[in-house]
């Protein structure tokens, strides 16, 4: 069953194990688009693959998070925070990278969290139309020639939202974050 939240983490995951892997690589999975028959034989499972494969200790962080990945231990969201325009005045418009940095401020040494440990991303849910106004055609008009302008503004607002998710990568370390982000949300007085 596809449930897009749980996909967005497993990407992630799957993102913070690909990084890993270019660095301890010299770049050699970022170089590969610079070179078209390697790009063409790069398959998601081809680089799950190599990870996995490789003896290489650089690449143990990787390999931990491909298992991860099996075993279905994603990341934990901590909190969402809405930053749109029906989200507190105090954090709207407010990006992502942040609040992250402003969260991880409040870090204190020896807390058990450390640097790398917290991620954040966006969430935007839009109507997609670029207009608030739409046109509707009476059928039943004697002609069929009647139109309306309907405003969808109101309707859109209520559509349109932004939230960032603050995301913790080991479980272990969840409660630790959720006290951070509780810090965090009482400063900014949410």
């Amino acid at each position: 069953m596809y449930n897009k939240f749980t996909d967005s983490y497993f990407l992630l995951i799957k993102i913070d194990a690909w990084l890993t892997a270019d660095r301890h690589s010299g770049g050699s999975l970022s170089k590969s688009c610079d070179d078209v028959a390697a790009h063409l034989k790069m398959t998601d499972a081809s680089v799950n693959n190599r990870i996995v494969d490789s003896q290489d200790p650089e690449l143990e962080y990787a390999r931990e998070l491909l298992d991860r990945i099996e075993r279905r231990d994603f990341y934990h969201v901590v909190a969402s925070i809405n930053v749109g325009a029906s989200g507190p005045e105090q954090v709207k418009g407010m990006k992502a990278k942040t609040i992250l940095n402003e969260i991880e401020a409040l870090r204190h040494p020896g807390s058990g969290l450390n640097e790398g440990d917290l991620t954040a991303y966006t969430k935007k849910i839009t109507s997609g139309l670029e207009t608030a106004k739409i046109l509707v055609y009476g059928k039943d008009s004697p002609a069929g020639t009647e139109v309306k302008e309907i405003s969808l503004a109101d309707d859109l607002e209520r559509i349109e939202t932004e939230e960032v998710f603050i995301v913790v990568k080991k479980s272990e370390k969840l409660g630790e974050a959720m006290r951070l982000v509780q810090v965090w949300k009482e400063i900014h007085g949410i």
